[in-house]
């Protein structure tokens, strides 16, 4: 069976809304979700402390994808996109 490859933002935005992309996490968990949105922005009560200070020095921190899963609707920020501490995104073209 193929593996899925490793996806740009650019490839998300273009080619992945409403299918599938596999998400790896900073703790190496790897799930699978449905791309609902590719331009959508975090709930401001979902932000971390951490991220309303972000947010507070630039609206666009918060700006990323949400995703739709076994467990429910998620949300992925751009800003933790392919952050060792954050997330990585691969597809099959």
């Amino acid at each position: 069976m193929n593996q899925p490859n490793k996806l740009s933002r650019q490839d998300i935005q273009k080619k992945y809304l409403n299918k599938p992309i596999l998400i790896t996490d900073d703790e190496n968990t790897k799930r699978w979700y449905i791309v609902s949105d590719t331009n959508t922005t975090m709930p401001l009560h979902l932000l971390t402390e951490e991220e309303s200070d972000l947010y507070d020095q630039d609206e666009s921190n918060i700006e990323g994808i949400e995703v739709a899963g076994v467990d429910g609707n998620g949300f992925l920020m751009w800003i933790y996109f392919d952050q060792s501490d954050g997330w990585e995104a691969f597809g099959h073209e």
